[in-house]
This record gives C-alpha cells, sequence and structure tokens, in this order.
C-alpha cells in the first residue's frame, strides 16, 4: 500500500494500530539519520519517540590467571561503557 496525506483516527485515544494478535513486525519514525538503526532503538517517552542507548548482553569469562578480556563485536564503538 502507498498513498500521500495522513493517518490519524477519528477519535482520540480509541483506537490501535494493529492487534494483540495481529502486530506490526516494525514501525519506522522519525528520519534515517535520528532514530531506527539496529544501535539507536526508539522507545515512546510520554507519547514522544525518542532514542535510546541500547544495552547489549554478551557473556564472556576471565580464565584463571588471566588479566583481562578483549571484547570484540560490531556493536562497540570507542563510545562504548562495558558495566
Amino acid at each position: 500500500m502507498d498513498f500521500n496525506g495522513h493517518i490519524y483516527p477519528t477519535s482520540n485515544g480509541e483506537y490501535n494500530l494493529g492487534a494483540s494478535n495481529k502486530r506490526w513486525a516494525k514501525l519506522y519514525v522519525g528520519t534515517t539519520t535520528s532514530y531506527g538503526d539496529a544501535y539507536t532503538p526508539v522507545y515512546w517517552n510520554d507519547g514522544v519517540p525518542s532514542a535510546v542507548t541500547p544495552v547489549q548482553y554478551c557473556e564472556f569469562i576471565i580464565g584463571s590467571g588471566d588479566r583481562g578480556v578483549q571484547l570484540t563485536h560490531a556493536a562497540f564503538t570507542v563510545a562504548s561503557y562495558v558495566i
């Protein structure tokens, strides 16, 4: 489906987009430079889409006698924090 124009309900807070058993796979909002890539997910903050810093879970073990571990993944950048 492709069309030009706005989609909005006729009443405030009365209608849904999708259903509990008929869900949308993805919802793209904002622009390609602001929201919606794999490492900048979006959450709804009082009805407004906002980008969040994702939390990556990466299991690792520091071996006996080792003094550290090197984590490598495409999601890690120089600005990443490991907690």
